[in-house]
């Protein structure tokens, strides 16, 4: 078995960090996979379908008011938190506030939006979250959970560090968190390890003692902020191949958008195991760039561009070695977000959409080639739909003014909804282990 060597690992966190992070599940449509399922007989010869991919219970839900008996001080303590948490809430039309009213306006309106919890419809609790446990898993891994993906994703992993230093409600931290910016293109990387003076680190290492030495200060979590999943000249290409090219000046601007390549530094050298090594975990999502105003091409095309980049990069991520690739849905956006006061199905789009141009209306068809691709490929991998789960919550979303006539109705007040999504992504991994573990 593998041990990245202290230079692959560099570079791997400096960009390979596309791979791993505990997967969102109990809250959506989860499929899974692994190589050495046996759960699904195999078709007979004469069949051109791929096997389905199990379904991971459970795979809908409902929005619920916990009971009054909950175990959390407040509000924002439940989603790691310590101190009072917060959601946008615009200035009013000729109403003075103090800075202290506006900010207590705040306060509220995360209590209100962040007082509700996932309840899988399969009446079975998510998966505890025990912070020793979920550490313990990513530091017996080479590399830990890698989330790869845009602000979504982003949003994603800065709930998950809330959710790892959640054990204690006073300093120290168990999880420090370092960043890295490239210096083009805007890429960025964000390690996280462990703080080797916490209290908890003795425990971990007695319950962990085949972990080497030397794993202990390297990242157990690791975000690379990429938006496209394709470095510059591949992006270039395939559009170009798929007939889809924006000629021009406005070409050359929306290629801001490409990042440098991650693939360049991974390293798939020899590497050294320990005994009872678990799999790295890659949390994968792209979708919200793949729109006419990032790309500059009409909106109808970027489909047919979409399937060209997952046919092209989802091989690759398959063939990693002791790897589990987990592609997140992108969760769609609603309009007018800022109208309602609840959970509850929000108004769908419609042509009527104010913002085509962005792609809104693409992401389901977008998810979907994902979930296609999936299916028919081999290897170790999951599909986290989360688009349910989110949909449900258009009271949840940042609702930041971007204009006189619009709001951020795509992005979240942090970390409510992607807390769920972690929780989710914790009870996937442990239904997945468990039915590794029964194959083997």
């Amino acid at each position: 078995m593998a041990r990245i060597s202290r230079v692959g690992l560099a570079c791997v966190a400096a960009v390979g960090i596309l791979l791993f992070l505990l997967l969102p599940t109990s809250t959506l449509d989860l499929f899974i996979t692994t190589s050495s399922s046996t759960s699904s007989p195999p078709l007979p010869a004469t069949s051109l379908e791929p096997p389905p991919l199990p379904l991971s219970p459970p795979t809908i839900g409902r929005w619920t008011l916990p009971s009054p008996s909950s175990s959390f001080n407040s509000i924002s303590s439940r989603y790691g938190l310590r101190t009072p948490g917060k959601c946008f809430v615009p200035p009013s039309l000729g109403i003075d506030r103090s800075e202290a009213e506006h900010i207590k306006l705040e306060e509220e309106r995360f209590n209100e939006v962040g007082k509700w919890e996932w309840t899988p419809s399969s009446g079975r609790p998510l998966r505890g979250w025990d912070v020793q446990e979920v550490v313990g898993r990513m530091i017996n891994s080479p590399r830990g959970m890698v989330l790869v993906g845009d602000s979504l994703t982003q949003q994603q992993h800065s709930s998950l560090l809330l959710l790892l230093n959640s054990h204690a409600t006073a300093p120290p931290l168990l999880i420090t968190q370092t960043f890295h910016h490239a210096p083009k293109n805007g890429t960025s990387l964000s390690l996280s390890r462990l703080n080797p003076s916490h209290p908890l680190v003795p425990l971990l290492r007695s319950t962990n003692p085949f972990v080497p030495l030397e794993r202990w200060s390297e990242p157990i979590v690791s975000f690379y902020r990429h938006d496209l999943l394709l470095s510059e000249p591949e992006l270039r290409d395939l559009l170009e191949r798929e007939g889809v090219v924006a000629k021009g000046e406005e070409w050359e601007e929306k290629m801001d958008s490409a990042r440098e390549d991650f693939w360049s530094c991974w390293k798939k050298g020899e590497q050294e195991g320990w005994e009872g090594m678990q799999r790295d975990i890659v949390v994968l999502n792209s979708g919200a760039h793949w729109s006419e105003r990032t790309l500059g091409v009409k909106q109808q095309l970027i489909p047919k561009a979409f399937r060209a980049m997952v046919n092209l990069l989802l091989p690759k991520f398959l063939s990693l070695p002791n790897t589990l690739l987990l592609v997140r849905s992108t969760s769609t956006p609603q309009l007018n977000c800022e109208t309602y006061p609840s959970p509850g199905p929000p108004t769908p789009l419609t042509e009527e959409d104010p913002h085509p141009s962005w792609g809104w209306g693409t992401f389901g068809e977008l998810d979907g080639i994902w979930e296609e691709a999936l299916r028919e490929e081999g290897g170790s991998k999951g599909w986290m739909n989360v688009t349910e789960m989110s949909w449900l919550r258009p009271d949840a979303h940042s609702n930041k003014i971007l204009s006189a006539t619009s709001r951020d109705c795509l992005h979240w007040c942090v970390p409510i909804v992607p807390h769920w999504w972690n929780r989710g992504m914790w009870d996937l991994l442990g239904s997945l282990e468990a039915e590794v573990g029964r194959d083997s």
